[in-house]
C-alpha cells in the first residue's frame, strides 16, 4: 500500500508538470530576461528587481499571490527560477526548453519519498512540492550559475 501511495504522489508530480495554469510566466529558464517587462504586464503581476553582486533577482507577484523569482546572471541569461504560493505557475513557460527534459526524467524516475520531488536532467535540477494552497519549486541550470553562487541557496 505504501508503494502505491508513493507512486500516486509521483504521478501527481508528473501531472503537475504537465498541467498548465492560466498564468503566463516571464522569461524562461536558460533564456534571456529581455522580455520581462512585457511579460509582467501580460500577467498583471507586480515586479520587483533586486540587484545583487553576482546576479539580479526579478520577483513577480502574480494576482493569485504566488511569487515567481527568476535569477539572471550578468550575461543576461536566466540561470534559475523559483516559485512559492497558492498556485503553481505555468511550468512549461517557466522552464522553457528544459520542460520536456525535466518531464521525461520525472516520468522515468522511480517513486521517491513523500513530500516533494527532485529531478536531475542533464545540467538542470528541478525540486517541487507542496500541498493545496501552498506550492513551491525551484529549477537551476548548473552550467549557467555564476561563479561563487550556490544554486541551493536560491529561494
Amino acid at each position: 500500500m505504501n508503494c502505491r501511495l508513493t507512486r500516486l504522489k509521483m504521478l501527481l508530480v508528473v501531472i503537475a508538470l504537465l498541467a498548465a495554469s492560466s498564468t503566463v510566466v516571464q522569461a524562461a529558464l536558460g533564456e534571456g530576461a529581455d522580455s520581462l517587462v512585457a511579460d509582467q504586464q501580460e500577467m498583471g503581476g507586480k515586479i520587483k528587481t533586486i540587484p545583487g553582486a553576482d546576479y539580479t533577482t526579478n520577483e513577480i507577484t502574480l494576482p493569485s499571490g504566488t511569487v515567481v523569482r527568476e535569477y539572471v546572471a550578468a550575461s543576461g541569461r536566466v540561470f534559475a527560477v523559483s516559485w512559492r504560493g497558492p498556485t503553481t505557475p505555468n511550468l512549461a513557460n517557466l522552464l522553457g526548453s528544459y520542460f520536456q527534459q525535466i518531464q521525461a526524467a520525472a516520468a522515468a524516475q522511480k517513486p521517491g519519498v513523500p513530500g516533494g520531488t527532485t529531478v536531475a536532467a542533464g545540467d538542470v535540477t528541478f525540486h517541487s512540492g507542496g500541498h493545496m494552497g501552498n506550492f513551491w519549486g525551484r529549477a537551476v541550470v548548473s552550467s549557467l550559475v555564476p561563479q561563487g553562487v550556490n544554486g541551493a541557496d536560491l529561494q
